[in-house]
């Protein structure tokens, strides 16, 4: 059986642990992987779902998804059902997004990296994303935005959980969000970015 993680950023190895973003009603005593049967199933099971995403499709900017697929045993004590992790009350709502635990043990795991190209919503999630190749190295630009100000910060900024408040808040200021993702992608900050990234108090993690 495939199972998929996918991340807005590179990981450079897993690691069994409690996630730092988690629903509410999430168990956080038990290390550790979540992933799915589908790319678009892990994307609905993010804390916050689809903003990042629907951020990016909507304003025409590029997001990039890292998807890591195990092929596991299903028979594997190693490998937590979304029946038994909403029978146990870890995750209430496991089957919704067929969400599986990986526990104990990590497979081993092939990495692919594409772009959303297209997405079908369906009600608060998604229904269908279609994936693109990379077409260049601007399509980077929120992994490098995301990982150099997280070392600049010394916090963890993650896209899917800041991203999608801090674009808005640009805008609402009239700052031209693709202009300055130019200059980042050509000088390694500015000053717009160093504003919104280090003024302020992102989310531990």
């Amino acid at each position: 059986m495939k199972l998929y993680h996918v991340s807005y950023r590179p990981i450079d190895h897993f690691e069994l642990r409690i996630p730092a973003y988690r629903l509410f009603d999430e168990d956080a005593e038990t290390p550790r992987i979540c992933c799915s049967n589908t790319i678009e199933n892990c994307i609905n099971a993010k804390p916050e779902r689809t903003d990042f995403l629907d951020l990016c499709i909507e304003r025409n900017l590029p997001c990039v998804l890292f998807i890591y697929t195990f092929e596991v045993d299903p028979l594997d004590p190693n490998i937590v059902s979304p029946k038994e992790l909403e029978q146990r009350g870890l995750v209430p709502d496991a089957s919704q997004n067929q969400e599986f635990w990986m526990c104990n043990r990590i497979y081993p795991y092939e990495e692919s990296i594409f772009k959303i190209t297209k997405a079908v919503s369906c009600g608060k999630g998604v229904d269908k994303v279609t994936l693109g190749p990379i077409e260049s190295i601007e399509d980077y630009c929120f992994v490098w935005l995301s990982e150099i100000y997280s070392r600049k910060a010394q916090t963890n900024i993650d896209p899917n959980m800041e991203f999608p408040d801090l674009i808005c808040n640009m805008e609402m200021d009239n700052i031209d969000i693709k202009s300055e993702l130019l200059k980042f992608m050509h000088n390694g900050s500015t000053p717009v970015f160093d504003d919104y990234f280090l003024k302020r108090e992102p989310k531990k993690g």
